[in-house]
């Protein structure tokens, strides 16, 4: 990530560089941003790539909007970020560019998930999941497979929410891309939770925010930490609620991920 960061910046700050590569590293550069939260520098970049690429370079074009609708859904400016998914949407069709469908599928999956269309977005999860398969997208497949447990997850589907975790978590570990490792196993201790089994669910949920801390994801942290409240309630243990909430507290006000205070605000009335 550090590395990817840098060499974008670096090809950036060459004052030689043509003007649709500059929009190509303006992408790079505002990809790393969405994934740290610099959500206004990310969006600057972004919208000056669109100036600056041609039309005809459809895949990076894409990107464009497809990191401008995932910075609106962060915001919560779901329309917006609807309205610039169905650009890339549209794109992809037109054109057949293979690259990008497999995000732009998985972000109609989303919002079909939050309209509260699970079967829907199922669909369009296993279409994504197909894309990944075919093209061996194996560094999206695992982001895939936990988008596919929620859908189950959702429609109660539990034994297949587990297949889907369990498979993300093999692609993981053969691969060594640990990126959605965190998110994975923050799921398996959902389901853990669900069905009861609260020591399996603090476990995982612990091993969860590691991955977190150990990847200095500030957003990631904090909200793991928001999701053990929970469990350390049921167990009883109000100290290590307490100081998980105030852990997360301090994230949020230090990092900026203001997206979590509504989560947070709730945590903390319960």
């Amino acid at each position: 990530f550090e590395l990817a960061l840098s060499s974008a910046e670096q090809a950036l700050a060459n004052p030689f560089l043509p003007s649709e590569l500059r929009g190509v590293a303006m992408n790079a550069v505002a990809i790393c941003h969405v994934k740290s939260g610099r959500l206004p520098e990310a969006e600057v970049l972004f919208t000056e790539a669109l100036r600056l690429l041609p039309t005809d370079n459809v895949r990076e074009y894409i990107q464009a909007h497809h990191g401008l609708a995932q910075i609106e859904m962060r915001r919560g400016n779901m329309a917006q970020a609807r309205a610039l998914n169905k650009v890339g949407l549209g794109l992809v069709q037109k054109f057949d560019e293979r690259t990008r469908r497999t995000d732009i599928l998985n972000m109609e999956g989303i919002f079909a998930l939050l309209d509260g269309n699970y079967a829907g977005a199922l669909q369009l999860f296993e279409l994504a999941k197909r894309e990944c398969e075919q093209t061996r997208n194996h560094r999206q497949l695992p982001s895939i497979l936990n988008n596919i447990f929620k859908a189950h997850f959702e429609l109660g589907q539990y034994a297949e929410a587990t297949d889907a975790l369990e498979q993300a978590r093999s692609v993981i570990a053969k691969s060594g891309n640990r990126e959605i490792e965190g998110p994975v196993l923050n799921n398996l201790a959902l389901l853990h939770f669900r069905r009861g089994r609260l020591a399996q669910a603090l476990e995982t949920a612990t091993a969860a925010l590691e991955v977190a801390l150990q990847a200095q994801d500030a957003r990631g942290t904090a909200f793991r930490c928001l999701a053990l409240v929970g469990t350390l309630l049921e167990l009883g243990d109000m100290a290590s609620a307490w100081q998980r909430l105030e852990q997360a507290q301090t994230l949020i006000e230090t990092t900026g991920q203001h997206e979590l205070e509504g989560y947070w605000t709730l945590q903390k009335a319960e």
